[in-house]
């Protein structure tokens, strides 16, 4: 794989491991080790929005789509990190952002856009829900390009009720 960089934007899950407010925090129970039982394993209690994930549209629109039915190279791509850490709490991310960090780039259907905001080291703080955001123009631009998926370093995309993902979800949805 020669010329191919892969980036691990893994959250670790471990008990506590910040979630949404209505989540209950995970809990990592160490079930059996080595020495005691010839194996170890871990027993996980959490909810499948925890950590680094996707969401698949069946989150946010009735009858949408599950993750497992979604192809896995809906997730690869070439890439590109959009930097947005200047950015002041709960600022728009706007389409103006996203082209100029997009100008002058071989950028095409089938990317994934990562936006790299810096709250990922505000999780488990109240300041971490205050992170910036896509605002409707962003959210459409990104459909418009036929990105294969964005990513972004906090909570969500967008703030609640989340409308910027919603949009973004029905679009892509339409277009699978």
């Amino acid at each position: 794989m020669v010329g191919i960089k892969i980036v691990d934007l893994s959250m670790e899950i471990k008990t506590n491991t910040p979630v949404f407010q209505i989540y209950p925090v995970p809990i990592v129970h160490m079930w059996t080790n080595v020495r005691e039982h010839g194996f170890y394993s871990n027993l996980l209690m959490l909810v499948e929005h925890t950590g680094t994930h996707v969401d698949a549209p069946a989150h946010i629109i009735e009858g949408g789509e599950t993750i497992d039915s979604i192809p896995l190279e809906r997730f690869m791509g070439d890439g590109v990190v959009v930097d947005a850490s200047a950015l002041p709490p709960k600022a728009s991310i706007t389409r103006a952002l996203l082209e100029e960090a997009l100008r002058g780039r071989n950028f095409g259907r089938g990317w994934v856009v990562l936006i790299m905001t810096g709250y990922d080291a505000k999780a488990g703080t109240p300041q971490w829900f205050e992170h910036p955001g896509l605002d409707g123009e962003a959210a459409n631009y990104l459909v418009e390009l036929g990105v294969n998926a964005v990513g972004i370093d906090a909570p969500s995309v967008d703030h609640p009720p989340h409308p910027r993902a919603r949009e973004a979800l029905e679009a892509r949805r339409r277009d699978i």
